[in-house]
């Protein structure tokens, strides 16, 4: 019996490693973004991309910093394969393999150092991956 615990044991951390290798996030990134024209108001752009080997099920985005964490309600992803996109405002969305690029806005936080926390399903197990956020000058927008 010791040795059959022993066996399943290393099964499912094989199992959890192979998932756990599924996703790859990489070039996360805010701009801060300053109106061109009076009475518009600056925003943050944020933007990451990510790479996945199996098809998962994105179940939620978090801005995470020291003492605070924002759900993100919406957000862009587009397939950087064929740079088809969409705006996603469900809290599932599935997804092929593939490589992948996430943009989305927030009003305020620019100088707070911040990570962004993708969550998601491969196969029904639940994941998370952190990515910390890098910041890069800011632009003038015109409208």
């Amino acid at each position: 019996m010791v040795r059959l615990k022993n066996s399943c044991g290393i099964i499912l951390s094989i199992m959890l490693m192979v998932s756990c290798q599924s996703l790859d996030m990489s070039n996360g990134f805010k701009q801060r973004h300053l109106p061109g024209v009076p009475h518009a108001k600056e925003y943050i752009m944020y933007s990451f991309q990510f790479k996945s080997s199996r098809e998962i099920t994105i179940t939620g985005i978090d801005i995470r910093s020291k003492n605070n964490t924002q759900t993100i309600e919406q957000y862009a992803i587009i397939d950087s394969e064929n740079n088809l996109g969409q705006t996603v405002t469900e809290s599932r969305v599935a997804i092929d393999s593939g490589n992948y690029q996430i943009t989305f806005r927030k009003d305020a936080g620019f100088n707070v150092r911040e990570s962004i926390i993708l969550s998601y399903e491969v196969n029904g197990m639940k994941m998370s991956k952190k990515l910390k956020i890098e910041s890069k000058e800011k632009i003038k927008t015109h409208r």
